[in-house]
């Protein structure tokens, strides 16, 4: 539990901090506009107080100092003053096949066994969830994609095991 002190004010607590701030960090990641929100909420920081620099800022926000001084280095090229270079440039590439809510969706079957949803499995691998895909989303992905995706949503060996390390 983390425990603010203001001034003459009543301790103020916030319960469940960890999962709050997962929460948060998610959100912010979740969309282009989130993400040049939180960028612009650091950039916020260091004009309100003059004395704070992009190391402080960026303990404050969670991201490195050098992601910092990034911003500041962005927004003062050429004339400066435009908030707009903070947004993400649209990034080339293959599309996904899969939706974020899909993605979303799948995190939430890989918590319960393959055997649930009628395939004959003990375990998720990639052949199972490439099966699952294919039969009940209606998305053909090969071994290797489906590989791919569990270990993008945290599961170790490929296996449908959640990852000790995250």
């Amino acid at each position: 539990m983390i425990i603010f002190y203001f001034c003459s004010m009543k301790r103020t607590t916030i319960k469940q901090p960890e999962r709050l701030l997962q929460q948060i960090e998610e959100y912010f990641g979740s969309s282009d506009e989130s993400k040049f929100a939180a960028k612009l909420q650091g950039v916020l920081l260091l004009l309100r107080d003059k004395d704070n620099n992009c190391s402080a800022v960026a303990r404050l926000i969670g991201k490195t100092p050098q992601t910092v001084a990034g911003w500041v280095r962005q927004l003062n090229r050429g004339k400066g003053g435009n908030i707009a270079v903070l947004r993400d440039k649209i990034k080339p590439g293959r599309h996904t096949r899969l939706s974020k809510e899909q993605m979303k969706n799948i995190k939430d079957v890989l918590r319960q066994t393959p055997a649930h949803f009628g395939i004959e499995a003990i375990q998720w691998d990639g052949n199972t969830l490439s099966t699952y895909l294919d039969q009940k989303i209606g998305i053909p992905l090969q071994l290797r994609q489906c590989q791919r995706i569990l270990q993008r949503l945290g599961y170790a060996n490929k296996r449908g095991r959640p990852d000790s390390h995250n």
